[in-house]
């Protein structure tokens, strides 16, 4: 059967006095469209029936307004999940303004950690990384005398010392990518 077979045979039901609620569990496997369709086909139906006493104009009117209704709810079907979704959010020009103001806030904390968090723990309390170290290259801690040989893919904190000998060579990369050579 086609879709416009299968929408014959409900119409031919509601005709035959079928309710809304009988119908139900034979739309369910039915297509969103045709259910729309059915829903309408039942509402102009009704609206017939309950007005009869009204003039022909009146009831046209109305059945117009039921059918632009329907269209609107099954445009808004036909579009997909992001319009409604997008309508979803219209109404926040309305919200009191401490909600808003509070979301904003919320965003707001939530983009400062990860930019701290991506850009705060690369090397913790590091200022310099020693990437090369050829010959003898010591370092001293702070505030202490004593200087021990480093090697290669160290990290050097704040305050604390290095040297090179006569033959040692060592290139150092500063936290923001810049590099020295001693």
């Amino acid at each position: 059967m086609t879709h416009r077979d299968d929408l014959q045979t409900f119409l031919e039901k509601l005709d035959d006095g079928w309710t809304m609620d009988q119908l139900q569990s034979q739309l369910i496997d039915a297509p969103a469209e045709m259910q729309v369709q059915v829903r309408l086909a039942q509402q102009l139906k009704v609206s017939a029936a309950a007005m009869p006493s009204l003039s022909a104009a009146t009831r046209q009117s109305h059945q117009r307004q039921l059918m632009a209704a329907f269209a609107a709810e099954n445009e808004a079907r036909a579009l997909g999940w992001w319009p409604r979704l997008l309508a979803g959010f219209s109404g926040w020009q309305h919200r009191p303004v401490y909600l808003v103001g509070g979301a904003m806030a919320a965003l707001a904390a939530i983009v400062i950690i990860a930019a701290l968090l991506f850009n705060g723990l690369g090397r913790g309390n590091t200022a310099v990384a020693l990437n090369e170290a050829t010959g003898l290259v010591e370092i001293a801690a702070i505030d202490e005398a004593t200087w021990q040989p480093l090697t290669s893919a160290s990290d050097l904190g704040a305050g604390q010392q290095i040297r090179t000998g006569s033959d040692g060579h060592a290139v150092l990369e500063f936290v923001d990518g810049s590099t020295i050579t001693l």
